[in-house]
Parts: C-alpha cells; structure tokens; sequence
C-alpha cells in the first residue's frame, strides 16, 4: 500500500486536531444552560425584549442540538452537576420549556425523568415550585441579600411574560413523571424554612401547589417593591 504523501499527512493531522479541538469546546447541556440563564438575567437588566428571550432561547436550542448531533458522548444529557441536578431537574428549576421539551426527546433522558438531584426533588417537583417566581415567598431573606435579590428580580420580566413553569409541568407530565403534591409540599416546607407563617397555612389548604406560589411569590415581590419605594 503506498504511503501517503507528507502533504495528505499533514491535511490529516490537521483535520483531526481540528476534530479534537472542535469537541473539546463542544457546550455541554449543563453550560448551555447557565448561559442560557446568565443571558435572561442581562436582557431584564437591559431591552426586557421578549424577542430578544426568544433570541436568547433560540441559540440555546442550537447549542444543545449540536451537542446531540456532533458530542462524542451523550452522557452529558443525564449527567448530574455536583449539586447532583440532570440537564433535566435544571432546565426544569428554571422554568426553562423548550429546552426542557429538547431533552426529553432524548430516550436517555426520557427513561431517568423522575432522577431527583442531591436535596431528593425531581425536575416534576422543581416545576411545582416554580422556583424563579416562588422565591421571593420561599425565602425573604433574598431581599437582604443583593447577591441573590438583583439576578432575580431582573429575571422576572422573562417569567412574567411567558409564565414557563406551567408548560414545564404538562411536558413532564406528558412524558409519564411520577407526579405526588403531598411530597412536594413537604419538601417545599423542608427547603423554604424562613417562609412566612402565612404563607405555610396558605399552601397547607391549596389542593395544587403550584399556582399557589407563583402566587405567593408575587404578591412577596410587590410588597418589597412599594416598601423600598416608599423610602
């Protein structure tokens, strides 16, 4: 067999490299997801556009398909973060619809829906907290704290105009996640210890938690909002 020519060799040696170099910076789904979120957060500091979410969601999109069409490996799409949360149990904390809707085409992730992270929630109870909206009644200690205030509060503009975490819930549901309101309203007792005790009886007497803290969340942030404005 006649070896090739230097020029072909090197032609190769390139194309590989590039092949290596091109999967080496290959977005995993767990940072497509954190952009995703850091690029939500800077559109409510700045336009508050809701096509410029759309942009935003869009090229996450992409991202996670070319990481499912090109990835070497795709046990990036059940693989869990080190505070044990899937692509999954993120996309749905975060309200995240589309992306949560690209995953779970994936058999892969399809099979593992009901994975829950390190704290025991699984993504069909993350999307019953509705944790981005529900926070400010979860813990109002986050007003005290402008690390944690300022990114949630310039997210909400997303929030407010596509109300995600409804469409997240019915895609899990859709998709067969074990659904058990009892627990959740434990775990949310568990997790949001600083809530206030009108907020604990409010959700111990709704049937769906859901609705009710999204609820609940809201009014916390209208109130803090004319008490700072009253200043």
């Amino acid at each position: 067999m006649k070896a090739a020519s230097p020029v072909v060799a090197i032609l190769i040696g390139v194309m590989l490299s590039f092949g290596t170099e091109a999967a080496e910076h290959l977005k995993t789904p767990h940072q497509i997801i954190g952009q995703l979120r850091l690029r939500i957060t800077s559109i409510g500091q700045t336009t508050k556009d809701v096509h410029d979410y759309e942009i935003a969601t869009q090229a996450a999109l992409d991202d996670l398909h070319t990481f499912i069409e090109t990835g070497p490996d795709l046990t990036g799409l059940t693989e869990k973060d080190k505070w044990g949360k899937t692509p999954l149990n993120l996309a749905a904390y975060l309200g995240f619809s589309e992306i949560v809707t690209a995953l779970l085409a994936q058999p892969s992730v399809a099979i593992s829906l009901n994975e829950p992270d390190d704290t025991g929630v699984t993504p069909w109870t993350y999307s019953v907290f509705a944790a981005r909206q529900s926070a400010f009644a979860c813990n109002p200690k986050i007003f005290t704290s402008p690390f944690s205030w300022a990114p949630l509060h310039q997210s909400q503009a997303y929030y407010t105009a596509r109300d995600p975490y409804p469409v997240v819930r019915k895609l899990l549901e859709d998709a067969g996640a074990h659904q058990d309101m009892a627990q959740a309203k434990r775990q949310w007792n568990e997790i949001c210890k600083y809530q206030s005790d009108e907020v604990r009886a409010e959700l111990e007497a709704t049937p769906d938690l859901q609705p009710a803290v999204i609820e609940a969340g809201r009014r916390a942030l209208d109130a803090f909002l004319k008490k700072i404005q009253r200043r």
